[in-house]
């Protein structure tokens, strides 16, 4: 049976532009699901920028008007996917068992990705 094998690219040009492209469209796909979600319950299609902005503003989502929420949202909401994308790609490029293994680097990922909710969880009250 054939491995399939990604070949090492030197440096961390490699890393740095993968992850900022997975990074990116992740980011893109989840906010539009966080507005389609808002939409199906009953909200605004922009209000997921509103609550975005909150975090590095801290002030309640609905007194952000949208001229504010909408610039500040976008940055807040796309630099931890891209963080993210970045670090994975750097990690892909680094440990051989990535490189070379579909199944490892997809548990890898599911892993990974669930680290941004394991704050929110530990911190949660209820």
């Amino acid at each position: 049976m054939a491995v399939a094998t990604r070949p090492q690219a030197s440096g961390t040009d490699w890393a740095v532009k993968q992850g900022l492209i997975g990074g990116s469209i992740a980011g893109i796909v989840f906010a539009f699901v966080e507005m389609l979600g808002s939409v199906l319950m009953g909200m605004p299609f922009l209000m997921p920028f509103q609550v975005f902005a909150s975090i590095p503003l801290g002030i309640p989502p609905m007194d952000i008007p949208l001229g504010t929420a909408i610039p500040i949202g976008t940055v807040a909401h796309m630099l931890l996917p891209i963080i993210y994308g970045v670090a994975f790609a750097l990690a892909v490029q680094n440990i051989a068992l990535l490189r070379t293994s579909g199944p490892a680097t997809i548990v890898a990922a599911t892993l990974f990705g669930r680290l941004p909710s394991a704050p929110r969880r530990a911190w949660s009250t209820t």
